[in-house]
């Protein structure tokens, strides 16, 4: 297998793999109750794996641009089962913040602090942005 072709497994270097097998165990033993769990697929490319997407009927989040392709920096493997817009836009409304994108103030600004400085529009983008999306839409099917 040449290196291009091999799955780079990223593990923060506190956690330990009994530790993530049993977090797989437990996620496993959640979905089997019939609760709908969405993880982020990752940021780290085509090559990369989110060891909790091992679990048993997760659903596998990657990312998609605005175009509706697949994100550079998304994870895209066999585990990956669903795809949404990654971006997630925030407003700035009289009172604060909104997030949700409904027009209605999230954050407001006191609970803010002083030092922020948030543009009255900007966005973020991510895998972990479009698990949300997912979750939303599945609720409203």
């Amino acid at each position: 297998m040449k290196n291009k072709d091999k799955i780079l497994i990223s593990v923060i270097d506190s956690i330990k793999l009994k530790d993530v097998a049993q977090i797989i165990d437990n996620l496993d033993s959640i979905c089997a109750s019939g609760t709908k769990i969405y993880i982020s697929a990752g940021n780290k490319g085509d090559k990369s794996l989110n060891l909790y997407t091992l679990a048993d009927s997760v659903r596998s989040v990657g990312a998609l641009n605005n175009k509706g392709k697949k994100a550079s920096f998304s994870c895209d493997n066999s585990l990956v089962n669903r795809w949404e817009n990654d971006k997630l836009e925030i407003h700035r409304t009289k009172d604060g913040y909104d997030i949700l994108g409904n027009g209605k103030t999230d954050v407001t600004f006191s609970q803010t602090g002083s030092y922020i400085r948030i543009p009255s529009f900007f966005n973020i983008r991510g895998t972990s942005f479009a698990s949300p999306k997912a979750l939303v839409k599945d609720l409203k099917e």
